[in-house]
Parts: C-alpha cells; sequence; structure tokens
C-alpha cells in the first residue's frame, strides 16, 4: 500500500509544542476506539493505564502544567502491551500500535521532542495499513474495493483528517488554554471518539466475495 508522512513531518516541526500535543490528542482519540474493540474481544486488561495515560494528556493540554500533568509513566504503558501471540483479534495490531502511541505522547509531555508525535502518526498508518493488506489477503476484499481503494480507503479518509487537523492547528491563533477548548469542540463536532479507522467487510460484501 505504502503512505509518505515527509509533508505532514515538515507541517508539525513548524509549530509550537502546544500544537504538536494538539495533533497528537487528535490521533489518540480516533486511535483509542480500537482499543476498545480489541478489548470487548478478548480478556486482555490494561484499561486503566492508557486511559490514566490519556488523562495526563488532556492535563497537559488543558493546564499547561506539562511536567505535573502525568498520572501515569510509559514504562506503566509498556507494561499493559498486549502479546500478539496470545490473541486472534482483527484489532490485536492496532491495540499494539495505540499502546506504543500513548506511551510516546506521554514521553512527549516529558521532553517535547516532535519526534514521539511523528512516530505516532506512523504508527497511526502503519495501524491502517496492515489491516487493508489483511482485510485483502485475509479477508478476500478486492484490492479495488472503496474501502481499501482511492479517496475512499480507509489510508486515504485517515491522511484527509491529518491534514484537515493541520490546517485547523496552522490557522488557530488562540492562546494555549483557548486551543485546548477549541480542540475540544472540534473532536467533539467531527465525532472522532467513534471513527472507525479500521474495519471489517460487513456480511453482505463478504457473501459476494
Amino acid at each position: 500500500m505504502g503512505y509518505d508522512i515527509q509533508e505532514i513531518e515538515v507541517r508539525l516541526k513548524q509549530m509550537n509544542a502546544e500544537k504538536q500535543l494538539a495533533f497528537g490528542l487528535s490521533l489518540a482519540e480516533r486511535a483509542l476506539p480500537m482499543y476498545l474493540a480489541f478489548q470487548a474481544e478478548t480478556a486482555h486488561l490494561g484499561t486503566a493505564q492508557v486511559f490514566a495515560a490519556y488523562a495526563s494528556l488532556w492535563r497537559a493540554m488543558e493546564t499547561g502544567q506539562w511536567r505535573d500533568a502525568r498520572f501515569v509513566e510509559a514504562s506503566d504503558c509498556e507494561r499493559v502491551m498486549p502479546d500478539s501471540e496470545d490473541f486472534d483479534s482483527f484489532y490485536t495490531s492496532a491495540a499494539m500500535d495505540v499502546v506504543a502511541m500513548f506511551c510516546g505522547l506521554l514521553d512527549f509531555i516529558n521532553h517535547r521532542d516532535a519526534a514521539s508525535i511523528i512516530e505516532a502518526t506512523t504508527l497511526q498508518f502503519d495501524t491502517i495499513d496492515l489491516a487493508t493488506q489483511r482485510l485483502i489477503g485475509e479477508y478476500g476484499v478486492n484490492e479495488r474495493d472503496p474501502m481499501v481503494f482511492g479517496p475512499t480507503s480507509m489510508l486515504s479518509q485517515e491522511r484527509s483528517r491529518m491534514q484537515a487537523d493541520l490546517d485547523f492547528l496552522e490557522a488557530n491563533q488562540a492562546s494555549a488554554a483557548e486551543l485546548a477548548i477549541d480542540l475540544r469542540s472540534r473532536i467533539w463536532m467531527l465525532d472522532y471518539r467513534n471513527t472507525r479507522l479500521i474495519r471489517l467487510p460487513s456480511l453482505s460484501t463478504r457473501s459476494k466475495m
């Protein structure tokens, strides 16, 4: 499949840390449902650690007190990383990427290194790219199916969301505190918390394969 994040990386590096964190949070909001989907299908634990990381990111965003924002450390996140050999859920790899993303974003509020945000971006694309390959290779989805090909593909749709997030952040001239409010409104209006970044084909679609 393939993807190139060079343009996204260049734009991110031109932003201040608050806007970089806002971009990372936008990624995290869309990624979190995949972790919940994985947990719904398995007995894997880790909700507390992942949500503590999520709360830490929002605390840093909302208060600006980055040094004291963490409810949990990256090492705590790492301990709840699923093992791919233990689960056969379609969402296992996605859940692993989500945990890795949250660990990296916790590192970002420690060090403010844009590399952590760029890595989160790469993980998001990796998740969708692998799901696309599996849908074609294991589920028999046609390579030209709109779900995996062209502007309506899962990968293209997420790239468009990222580009729109960058447009929003570049245009936003609010203070850090106001940016947090604007970001919350945007996430709610765009329904990021219910976004299906990856999905299985419907039963009716599978019956035609």
